[in-house]
């Protein structure tokens, strides 16, 4: 999406974060125009497309805003976007290409039980978009390259002999894993997103480490296994059903059909419930009241600062060492001895503490009692704040 907003600031294509399918009267006529001074082969009238249900039509379909230029953009990648962009627009409005289509089943008797075989092939009649293919340098690696027919013509109910045969044992394969072009179009197909969020839908599960690309596929890594397994079952904001429903809210806000009030209460009350229930099915109670909001905290390791892991509790501020996973026995810990020296700053005794510098040396220091809601340290020397 970043290349596409880099070419609209430039002004080659038009605006891009739509989902209408179809061109202005005003581009579908220049480019039929450009078509026809080009030999192209173009249909009787004009083609247009059903958007889908929800889509937002303000924009018209992305497109150049001038058909003619056959390259734009700063970089290699912007001009390979271009190059896409212009060939599609030119497309959608040329004719369709025509093949002739054989189709031959072969039914055969094998071990006493009928087999039934089947051979499709076809032939490029007329190029119609295509001729795009061979005209573009960039698309020239798409273009099909079409053999002879290799499905002979037979006539209804002719008895043919078989030259060979030979029985093979295989395996079923697991489905192929989602590239990010495939991914998208499951998303269209289920309904969820739209070409304006596709982008960001891709860039935040890849950002966030839930998945990682292995040669073109998508691959799930253990953090997004876990998150999964987190929220499914207990989240409804993860169900695919949910995600189209919310999709088509938002169009009825747009619409005037509902209050925007409305849809975020209803939303916001049913995640309070979830959350609700999930904080009461995961709860771990604290053993010293028994309070279910024991938290667990955790602080990596780091280059100059030891990490800690441990739960807390909020209500009766005990702590205890984490032990497998779970709450240890309770950690006592010792009030601090209060000095006979004052804060400059509140008036409340100090406390001589002992601290670590960035480079990992301890020092010892003097705070002030009333932390956090003062803040002062001092520096020691003869024993004695300073």
């Amino acid at each position: 999406m970043s290349l596409a907003q880099a070419l609209y600031e430039q002004g080659h294509i038009t605006y891009m974060r739509t989902d209408s399918p179809n061109l202005s009267q005003e581009a579908v006529a220049v480019i039929r125009a450009y078509a026809d001074g080009q030999g192209w082969p173009l249909p009787d009238k004009p083609r247009t497309w059903k958007a889908k249900d929800g889509a937002q039509e303000a924009h018209e379909a992305i497109r150049p805003t001038h058909i003619e230029e056959e390259d734009a953009g700063e970089t290699a990648d912007e001009k390979a976007l271009y190059r896409l962009i212009r060939v599609r627009a030119l497309a959608s409005q040329l004719a369709d290409s025509v093949y002739a289509v054989r189709l031959l089943r072969l039914s055969a008797d094998v071990d006493g039980k009928q087999a039934t075989f089947e051979a499709k092939g076809r032939t490029l009649q007329e190029q119609g978009w295509k001729v795009l293919l061979a005209a573009d340098e960039a698309t020239k690696d798409d273009a099909e390259d079409e053999p002879d027919n290799p499905v002979p013509a037979l006539q209804s109910g002719a008895q043919v002999t078989a030259l060979s045969g030979r029985v093979l044992t295989k395996k079923t394969k697991p489905p192929t894993r989602y590239t990010l072009a495939s991914l998208v179009r499951e998303l269209e197909n289920r309904g969820i997103g739209r070409p304006s969020t596709f982008a960001a839908i891709l860039d935040t599960i890849q950002t966030r480490e839930y998945i990682k690309e292995e040669k073109r596929y998508l691959v799930p890594t253990p953090l997004g296994v876990q998150v999964v397994d987190a929220l499914v079952n207990a989240f409804s904001f993860v169900d695919y059903a949910f995600t189209k429903e919310m999709e088509q809210a938002l169009d009825d806000i747009a619409s005037g059909k509902t209050k925007y009030q409305q849809v975020v209460a209803t939303a916001f009350n049913r995640l309070m419930d979830e959350v609700t229930r999930f904080d009461s099915a995961h709860a771990v109670l604290c053993p010293e009241c028994q309070s279910p909001k024991l938290r667990h905290i955790v602080k990596e390791d780091t280059k100059n600062v030891r990490g800690y892991d441990f739960f807390a509790c909020p209500d009766c501020e005990a702590t205890f060492p984490n032990v497998d996973g779970k709450p240890g026995p309770k950690q006592d810990r010792k009030k601090p001895e209060l000095s006979e020296y004052k804060c400059g700053e509140c008036g409340k005794p100090l406390i001589r503490r002992m601290g670590t510098t960035q480079n990992g040396k301890p020092y010892d220091f003097f705070g002030c009692s009333g932390f956090p809601k003062c803040k002062a340290k001092y520096e020691v020397k003869d024993s004695k704040p300073v």
